[in-house]
């Protein structure tokens, strides 16, 4: 890949890893002073989740465009680029939700932007089935060994810390509605089925340019999934909701699957 070629990426990156810790700092600053509840605060999280997302859609649909849609790959990047726009929408009606038009935290959980973010898991497992339809490369023994284990472990720990723990809060609390039973567990399952795929989808682009970019997407993929099994338990188990931590992962992997769509861009406009 060529310098001019690189630029693009790197000052994604450096622009990326600049925002991190600046946001690191600032949340240090507000969690020192106990303000994570003031509605400037809660302006600014919100303002930088958006920011990324948006960020991040733009870098999918500019890969997108070096691809014909009626091709293979047009038809992965697209199912990608739905479904991080179904997540972007989700986290402005959360915003309007908490910020713009607050609503009683009672009545935040489950929203609109639930089933946006709900909707984009799909598109995204789209995506990725397809993607990895797309791969000659099989996995060795190892590979598969290594995938199956980390899915089972992650697997039993979900259900016993997570899963059936909320599962038993719901049953026990008389007022819970089915939608509110539905998106309390359908993220922790949704990230058990996504952290497989990330994982494979990594292992299956070992090796050449392109690799590069399918290991920091599956990575960023990871994350999303790490993210929010953390919440969910910290939502309903911990003293509260973590943001200090787990705000960081949520910017987090809108950064590094941006970072990954752009890695991948720059190659393809290397080869033209």
């Amino acid at each position: 890949m060529g310098k001019t070629a690189k630029l693009p990426f790197w000052i994604l990156t450096i622009i990326a890893i600049a925002s991190l810790i600046l946001n690191i700092y600032v949340y240090a600053l507000v969690a020192g002073a106990g303000n994570e509840n003031t509605p400037e605060f809660l302006t600014y999280t919100n303002t930088v989740i958006i920011g990324w997302a948006t960020v991040t859609v733009v870098c999918f649909a500019l890969t997108l465009k070096s691809f014909s849609l009626k091709s293979k790959p047009g038809k992965v990047w697209l199912f990608f680029m739905l479904g991080l726009v179904t997540w972007l929408i989700g986290d402005i009606i959360f915003m309007y939700n908490q910020v713009i038009v607050p609503l009683p935290e009672e009545l935040q959980f489950p929203s609109m932007a639930d089933q946006f973010w709900t909707i984009g898991y799909l598109l995204i497992f789209i995506g990725i089935i397809l993607q990895m339809r797309l791969a000659t490369v099989k996995l060795t023994r190892k590979e598969i060994e290594v995938v199956l284990i980390v899915a089972t472990i992650t697997s039993v720990l979900a259900l016993v810390f997570i899963i059936l723990p909320v599962s038993e809060l719901l049953i026990a609390d008389p007022t819970t509605t089915m939608e509110y039973a539905f998106f309390s567990l359908d993220y922790p399952i949704l990230d058990l089925v996504l952290l497989p795929l990330a994982i494979v989808l990594a292992l299956k682009y070992r090796g050449g340019e392109f690799s590069k970019s399918w290991a920091i997407i599956g990575l960023g993929f990871l994350v999303t999934a790490i993210f929010d099994l953390l919440f969910t338990y910290f939502e309903n188990f911990g003293e509260g909701y973590l943001f200090l931590y787990t705000d960081h992962l949520y910017i987090g992997y809108y950064m590094i699957l941006a970072i990954g769509a752009m890695y991948l861009h720059s190659s393809l406009q290397s080869l033209k």
